[in-house]
């Protein structure tokens, strides 16, 4: 059996498209457990810009009509009857409707994973044309799906109301990180860092410089370090001046690799109050280089941290409970309990996502779609 991804882009895990590394991330383990894999992207750009890997990528031409498909594409899905299950990666693609149509067609099974598409509050954004699109397209590729695996209770939350009849299951990514050693340079102040797409809204990037303009007028010694870049940066330096917080605020823009890591390694806490999630990587990599996390339900995660008191859950996410967080964490740093947070966080990688248990629990889902795959009709089933 075929295993074949089917994503928007090249899943160049250098991008801050968390579904692009995820799907990197997934494909290289399972071929490191020998199963067949591929993974088919669709791209305004075909060319292949991106170092070797483990698995074959093919690359399909985005068409100027959002519903129209590649003719080679639709050729190669043709190829795969009886040969492959498909992997669908993102919510509210119009491509995706028009190849779920061509997959049902051909008897192929698939799986979605909306990658966070359809939590509670990514449904409030366009809230109107989601339900008309909804009500045409993608109730009818979620009915065609063999799967919709989901990646944590927000999602499932969000899909049980477009969907009440659809079951759950727990199913997350694994992650082993590969981290070398960086020497921490001691600062004598506390740095709190944030990894990801700069949406302002989307990452909840507002409330956290709320909360740190409020633990400013306290005169505590943080620094806030941003990682990343996007179409909200100019906004949100507008932001960080308004409220007088430019002293205190560093948006050093996207790194990668080990550049990346030896920034992260110099912070005390990080923090991801995210509004809407799929599974965060960014989180993992903190919790990898041994850093406390600051989390919102949304990401996820927040149960876990919880769990192993690996760094603090934000139930409701507000400017005011950030600085409760914060300012916790803060205390612990200057007491110096800090660092032992930091390694139950490297503890629940260890014990929640390495990826031999995982890669297994996919395969189980692939191998029983598969199996079901003959069946033309079919109550939706939600793993996630």
């Amino acid at each position: 059996m075929e295993i074949i991804h089917l994503i928007l882009g090249k899943a160049n895990p250098e991008r801050m498209n968390g579904v692009n590394r995820v799907v990197y991330n997934l494909a290289t383990k399972q071929v490191e457990y020998d199963h067949h894999v591929e993974v088919w992207g669709i791209t305004k750009k075909i060319k292949h810009n991106f170092p070797p890997r483990q698995f074959i990528t093919r690359l399909y031409q985005s068409q100027k009509n959002p519903f129209s498909l590649d003719s080679r594409l639709i050729r190669e899905i043709k190829d795969k009857q009886g040969k492959a299950i498909f992997h669908l990666h993102g919510g509210w693609i119009p491509a995706f409707a028009t190849a779920s149509k061509l997959l049902d067609s051909l008897q192929i099974p698939f799986i979605l994973t909306p990658h966070g598409a359809y939590n509670t509050i990514a449904m409030q954004r366009s809230r109107w044309s989601k339900k008309l699109y909804h009500r045409i397209f993608e109730s009818k590729l979620i009915n065609r799906s063999q799967a919709i695996h989901c990646l944590g209770r927000s999602e499932v939350n969000g899909l049980k109301k477009m969907n009440p009849e659809a079951d759950s299951h727990i199913l997350r990514y694994g992650f082993e990180p590969q981290i070398h050693n960086h020497d921490r340079i001691e600062r004598g102040e506390f740095i709190l860092g944030f990894v990801g797409r700069i949406d302002i809204y989307t990452k909840g990037l507002d409330l956290i410089l709320q909360a740190l303009a409020q633990l400013k007028s306290r005169n505590l010694k943080i620094q806030f370090w941003i990682i990343g870049d996007g179409k909200d940066t100019t906004q949100l330096r507008k932001l960080i001046s308004e409220y007088q917080i430019e002293d205190i605020c560093k948006i050093l823009g996207s790194k990668h690799g080990q550049e990346k890591e030896k920034l992260m390694a110099q912070m005390n806490a990080f923090v991801h109050p995210s509004r809407n999630e799929g599974l965060p990587n960014a989180i993992l990599e903190a919790a990898a280089l041994k850093i406390p996390v600051i989390a919102s339900q949304a990401t996820n995660l927040s149960d876990l941290i919880r769990q192993y008191d690996a760094g603090i859950e934000i139930p409701d996410n507000n400017s005011s409970a950030l600085e409760a967080a914060i300012s916790k964490l803060y205390d612990e740093f200057l007491g110096g309990s800090l660092p032992d947070r930091g390694h139950r966080a490297s503890q629940m990688l260890l014990s929640e996502f390495t990826w031999s248990k995982i890669i297994r629990q996919y395969y189980e889902m692939y191998t029983n779609t598969f199996r079901k795959s003959e069946l033309n009709h079919h109550p939706v089933q939600v793993i996630s």
